[in-house]
């Protein structure tokens, strides 16, 4: 049986690493991968020298929790740093490694370091913006917007579900109006199922809303946001939108969204 532990790679400060798709990270104080064969497919950039690498695992057996024999097979390039301008250019180097022995891949991955170690460009790398913290002015703020809209989409809501049918009515609302004629024990339970829906429907659309302006507005402050809210009488708007604040995480991580358990 393989022992893992033999094959471990340890990146060093400077690399952004993409494992198995999920979120990039930054290795400030080093990170240690202990399978490649495990890891699967992993992706890496080190911003002080323009190196790239794309590792993949290929094989096509399945053998319980044993990594089946498979390819290592590892693409790196080195991207150009145009000194002035302060951003990599044209890929100027490009070489594709594969095997099936996990000693020798683990030397090609060593070798690979040490050239990245050897070429650093910059005595610092910039570490990832940290995430600003929300404030409670913002708090109460989508709290109240939420308040707000809620009640007038329901509104707008149930007074499409008792009209008569439009032939370019949306789907949701002809779902919306099977449930709110539709056959059950008790009034109540209709009634809870379709607020429920129309709750999941407007935390939908508000969420696609502010979707919008986290890509959309400026990060400085919120000046640009209120005319999309409220007037901006009603808060001190030089302190309402936190630098990295998402409004979408503030959003869905209120009491109100997570209590219902709906989404």
């Amino acid at each position: 049986m393989r022992n893992p532990i033999q094959h471990e790679i340890t990146f060093s400060e400077g690399w952004f690493l993409l494992i198995n798709g999920e979120i990039p990270f930054y290795c400030d104080h080093g990170c240690t991968v202990a399978d490649f064969a495990v890891a699967g497919n992993l992706i890496g950039y080190n911003k002080k020298n323009g190196i790239y690498f794309k590792f993949s695992y290929e094989s096509s057996e399945i053998r319980g929790y044993e990594p089946p024999p498979g390819t290592y097979v590892l693409t790196i390039r080195k991207y150009n740093y145009t000194h002035n301008s302060g951003y990599f250019g044209r890929c100027v180097y490009v070489q594709v490694k594969q095997t099936q022995c996990p000693e020798e891949f683990k030397k090609i991955m060593t070798d690979m370091l040490h050239m990245s170690a050897e070429q650093s460009t910059f005595e610092e790398v910039k570490r990832p913006k940290p995430q600003g913290k929300c404030t409670p002015q913002l708090q109460q703020c989508i709290n109240d917007f939420f308040t707000s809209v809620k009640k007038d989409r329901t509104d707008e809501i149930m007074a499409l579900i008792r009209s008569p049918m439009d032939e370019d009515e949306e789907e949701n609302i002809l779902y919306l109006r099977k449930l709110y004629y539709g056959h059950y024990e008790s009034p109540y339970q209709r009634d809870d199922l379709v607020k429920s829906e129309i709750h999941k429907t407007v935390v939908s659309e508000i969420y696609n809303y502010f979707e919008s302006l986290d890509k959309t507005r400026k990060l400085e402050n919120g000046r640009d946001l209120f005319p999309f809210l409220f007037s901006p009488k009603k808060y001190d708007i030089s302190a309402i939108v936190p630098k990295n604040v998402s409004l979408c995480e503030v959003f869905m991580n209120m009491s109100h969204i997570q209590d219902e358990k709906l989404m």
